[in-house]
């Protein structure tokens, strides 16, 4: 069986725990044999939890398509170094394309934003759940793992690539994509925060995601997925966004005054705190926002030529999970 494994089956893939992250064989593309009806039927017995979606895989060249019930075959036309899941006494391949790949791939599939959303997930330290429960029949929460890949390695790929239109969305999303996110709070965070104000972000500076520990049992918890929190940094402005999940204690004047009277960490750069409860109202982000604006010199405009709020209420619609 010589099979490369592609678009959204790859993404679900990637998605379960029987993924590698390092230690994996890369096996040349070109060298790879086309598929045939056995390969498609074995690969179907293998006990790899996608086999409710449709099959998706790639070819070298449109004569070697091949026609597979429930599933696509796709015409991959350059080299690439496809990542071995299962290699049989046959010689025999089972191959998923590479992250890079991937990204490029599903830009012909999704939007904008979902490619940005996308980018996080790869570049990140966790995965979103796959499309149906777990072996034990629990649908998952995300989890941790290591980054895939980051964005210098998808934007050198996607700058080797033809231009097209989905090189061209590729390359737009990556502008807004930032390595190292390790939930989809983050995600969500630093999208409604560095995407434009023309989609209804707030058109921010793309800041450094940080995650610091002050003991090992913070560690732990990080590990495991039970904290969530993080820092936005923006090191040129000497300043963090410290988001901690839970809201502030204190009335609402309290947590007001601590989010626009900044304070000061131990390396003496201003804080900004945002809650869970900030992300989820409009208003309270918008505030938020607004004192992360002023500590660059610059204020949010207010005067623009589109209806700002309508922008934003769609794009949170789109960005935000459990709003």
């Amino acid at each position: 069986m010589s099979m490369v494994l592609s678009h959204r089956t790859a993404l679900e893939l990637y998605r379960s725990s029987m993924m590698p992250v390092s230690g994996y064989e890369k096996v040349s593309f070109l060298s790879l044999s086309v598929p045939t009806r056995n390969d498609v039927e074995c690969y179907r017995a293998l006990p790899i939890r996608t086999s409710h979606i449709p099959l998706h895989c790639v070819v070298p060249k449109p004569r070697n398509r091949r026609n597979i019930k429930n599933g696509h075959c796709h015409v991959f036309g350059g080299e690439m170094n496809a990542i071995c899941l299962h290699r049989s006494t046959d010689e025999s391949s089972l191959c998923v394309v590479s992250p890079e790949v991937l990204f490029l791939e599903m830009a012909a599939q999704l939007s904008g934003i979902e490619l940005v959303k996308l980018g996080y997930e790869l570049c990140g330290v966790y995965s979103l759940p796959m499309s149906q429960p777990n072996y034990a029949g629990i649908p998952r929460g995300y989890s941790r793992r290591k980054a895939l890949t980051s964005v210098a390695r998808l934007t050198a790929h996607v700058a080797s690539q033809s231009n097209n239109r989905s090189v061209k969305k590729a390359r737009w999303a990556l502008r807004y994509v930032l390595d190292g996110s390790a939930s989809p709070r983050e995600t969500e965070l630093s999208m409604l925060m560095v995407l434009p104000r023309k989609l209804g972000g707030y058109g921010l500076r793309k800041p450094e995601i940080r995650h610091e520990f002050a003991t090992s049992s913070e560690v732990l918890l990080f590990l495991s997925g039970k904290s969530t929190a993080f820092d936005l940094h923006w090191p040129d402005a000497g300043l963090l966004l410290r988001y901690g999940g839970q809201a502030l204690k204190g009335n609402d004047d309290d947590r007001k005054r601590n989010r626009h009277l900044t304070s000061l960490d131990a390396a003496g750069s201003r804080v900004v705190h945002v809650t869970n409860r900030d992300i989820r109202h409009a208003e309270s982000l918008d505030e938020v926002a607004d004192a992360v604006a002023r500590c660059h010199g610059r204020h949010l405009r207010n005067d623009l030529q589109y209806d700002f709020a309508a922008r934003q209420a769609e794009l949170r619609e789109r960005v935000l999970t459990g709003n």
